[in-house]
């Protein structure tokens, strides 16, 4: 079985070579791909989860909702949101990992071993943990602030 676009490039090739010489099929093999590309930057939508999570594409989004449901009243300045996938997890799973994590940190020899490399093992809730990441969050980006810090 030969592949369609193998058989149609040997069709132009054979029309387009004897006529335009064999440079056509670079020409080609190096225009197609810049129009294809073109085509799909501004000639495919953006994603749903671009739209929502972009605040300057609400009107599209609005206008899609309308386009696959019209009979759907849209509220005036709706919210869109997107489900945070990293929490999706049921909670008894993270509940249980929680649990065991805990309990692995707490061994002394886990902690011996942390220690030797330079850490300290930090028990707690996910709510304990991100708490603890706002805190830090907060002093150390307060420390970058005085210090002037820039990203390069």
């Amino acid at each position: 079985m030969v592949p369609i676009g193998g058989a149609l490039a040997g069709f132009a090739s054979a029309a387009l070579v004897p006529t335009y010489g064999w440079q056509v099929l670079f020409f080609i093999g190096g225009v197609a791909p810049v129009v294809f590309a073109l085509a799909a930057i501004f000639g495919l939508p953006e994603s749903i989860k671009f739209m929502t999570l972009h605040e300057s594409h609400r009107a599209k989004m609005e206008a899609l909702l309308k386009d696959i449901r019209p009979d759907f009243q849209m509220p005036p300045n709706p919210r869109f949101v997107i489900e945070d996938e990293r929490q999706s997890a049921p909670s008894e799973i993270i509940d249980k990992l929680n649990k065991e994590i805990n309990a692995a940190l707490a061994d002394p020899r886990i902690k011996a071993r942390l220690a030797d490399l330079g850490g300290t093992a930090l028990t707690g809730s996910p709510a304990d943990f991100g708490k603890l990441i706002v805190e830090e969050t907060e002093k150390w980006g307060k420390v970058v602030k005085f210090a002037g810090v820039k990203a390069d």
